[in-house]
């Protein structure tokens, strides 16, 4: 496969500065990152603008491809899908394609998907994320032949409408169950059905959080006894994948956690608060981290099924979320005693056990599209790496001797060797503007096979150099300053949970060094000792 950069076949046009003065209720939609979502741009809910010729430079037309390029969403693209006519707001991109038989639309919009965590990463050097289009346009894409393009479009294009067909299907169990719950039993907030309410404490036998063995994700095992994470709950489905190991050793240090059956799982902390689901029997014996709280019913009082549909009911979730943000918090979290305290109405047990077997029913299926899904995914997933590493390209196999023309970059290896990557000890550079793939010069085309990729680099003193510099640049900081900040990124950008170990030993080293990376200053305001980075810090 043969890469080229971006702005060789496709320009990214800036928006303008419309001034809300001039907004009026009748007139041409102004598109702005707002109106970008789930891959489609809409001017249903737009502001909007007199039309003047003057602004015709700025026109959207039905399939115009825009992005987001400042923001918290930056990055995020879609097709726009209408036939209204609409003008770009500024930082919202538009890409324009130099020639269609070069660059095919709706192959773009696929190899976005690819590139969308490289552009994000470009974006989150500074405070506010922000990317311009020429750095947008210097990304590396793949780019085959305009029929290979059309081909692997439609292959993917067929597989995304496979996995949409099933999420929808998902979604309307997920709906039936929800409408059974509340016709059953009302809405728990309201409770018009006028039952007793009681504490969770007074329903429960346990609730409690576990911890992180020693060693962190290094001391996990490929099978033993399961370590249930956050990533691995969501509301009323326990996802396999990333499911942690531990050994006999390990499991005992944290048997005041072990998970039983019908054990309902909570998340008490970061992104993923409050999704909550009922421990499926498969994955015993397990443990639980500290990011999840074991919630254990009393079987007379509170039927786990019940339970967890009760918490993860729209209106409990919005009281719980209230909870957990109380106060400004920076990252959302739960503690022992705010769940203990919290109240809940308790039907007939009787009553609840005809729900349990209702939603059993409706699990079952569920779980089978569940499982057809993620067969989907994963098709779906090798489906884009074949596509994007030249594997189903038809004229390349017909015609291996064929030359192009074109200058391109060259095609990268196969395996990708952190060794190639790690920085031998020589002088220092400047590294205050640069990127942590910039430093280590990780290619852009293996950023776009692996959008994990930093996961590989774990445990390098660089990673988490680049990670302080780039967030806690002129700002002191401790331990759990790190967490809060990093805790999504983690579990978003990484798939995996924060561990704090590690940047304990890193940030310790950082201190040991001649000259320090970081140095201790009391900070009055709060009374407390904390980290500063040294000018030091901005050098590898």
């Amino acid at each position: 496969m043969k890469f080229v950069k971006l702005g060789s076949v496709c320009k990214l046009r800036n928006g303008y500065a419309f001034k809300s003065s001039a907004f009026v209720e009748i007139g041409v939609p102004i598109i702005r990152i707002s109106n970008i979502n789930d891959n489609l741009v809409t001017p249903e809910k737009a502001v909007r603008i007199a039309y003047e010729k003057i602004f015709d430079n700025y026109k959207i037309i039905r399939g115009d491809i825009l992005i987001a390029m400042s923001g918290a969403t930056t990055g995020k693209f879609g097709i726009y899908n209408s036939d209204e006519i609409a003008y770009q707001n500024q930082r919202v991109g538009c890409f324009q394609i130099l020639d269609d038989d070069l660059l095919n639309r709706t192959y773009l919009l696929q190899v976005l998907k690819v590139v969308k965590p490289i552009i994000e990463k470009k974006a989150n050097g500074g405070a506010q994320p922000n990317i311009s289009a020429n750095a947008i346009e210097d990304i590396i894409i793949p780019l085959p032949s305009i029929k290979d393009q059309i081909r692997i479009a439609d292959i993917l294009t067929k597989s995304e409408t496979l996995m949409n067909q099933r999420k929808e299907s998902i979604l309307m169990l997920d709906i039936l169950l929800k409408s059974t719950f509340l016709d059953m039993f009302g809405d728990p907030v309201k409770n018009e059905k006028g039952w007793d309410k009681e504490t969770l404490k007074s329903c429960t036998t346990k609730i409690g959080s576990g911890s992180t063995p020693r060693g962190g994700k290094e001391a996990y095992l490929d099978e033993g006894i399961s370590l249930i994470r956050s990533l691995n709950i969501y509301d009323n489905y326990f996802s396999y994948k990333n499911l942690a190991f531990i050994n006999d050793e390990q499991a005992y240090t944290l048997k005041n956690v072990t998970v039983e059956k019908n054990d309902v799982l909570f998340n008490i902390t970061g992104a993923s608060v409050c999704r909550c689901t009922v421990v499926p029997n498969d994955v015993l014996p397990a443990r639980v981290n500290q990011h999840v709280s074991i919630i254990r019913p009393i079987e007379s009082k509170l039927n786990s099924a019940f339970l967890s549909n009760l918490l993860v009911s729209d209106n409990v979730k919005i009281q719980l979320l209230g909870i957990g943000s109380a106060g400004g918090a920076i990252m959302q979290a739960i503690t022992k005693e705010q769940l203990e305290k919290f109240k809940i109405p308790v039907p007939p047990i009787d009553l609840q056990n005809r729900f349990a077997n209702l939603a059993e029913n409706v699990e079952k299926v569920k779980m089978e599209y569940q499982n057809s899904l993620i067969e989907l995914e994963n098709l779906y997933g090798v489906l884009s790496q074949k596509a994007f590493k030249g594997e189903l390209i038809e004229s390349e196999k017909n015609n291996p001797e064929k030359k192009d023309d074109t200058v391109m970059e060259e095609e990268p290896d196969e395996i990708i060797d952190v060794k190639n990557y790690t920085k031998e000890k020589k002088e220092k550079v400047d590294i205050t503007n640069m990127t942590f793939a910039d430093y280590i010069g990780f290619p852009e085309e293996f950023q776009i096979r692996d959008e994990k990729w930093m996961s590989m680099f774990l445990g390098q003193d660089e990673f988490y150099q680049f990670l302080l510099k780039d967030h806690f640049k002129d700002i002191s900081f401790n331990l759990g300053d790190i967490e809060m900040k990093f805790h999504n990124f983690f579990y978003q950008y990484l798939d995996m949970d924060f561990e704090i170990e590690p940047w304990r030993s890193a940030i310790f080293e950082f201190m040991k060094a001649d000259p320090p990376l970081i140095i201790q200053k009391f900070d009055k305001e709060t009374a407390t000792i904390k980290l500063q980075l040294t000018d030091e810090a901005y050098k590898a």
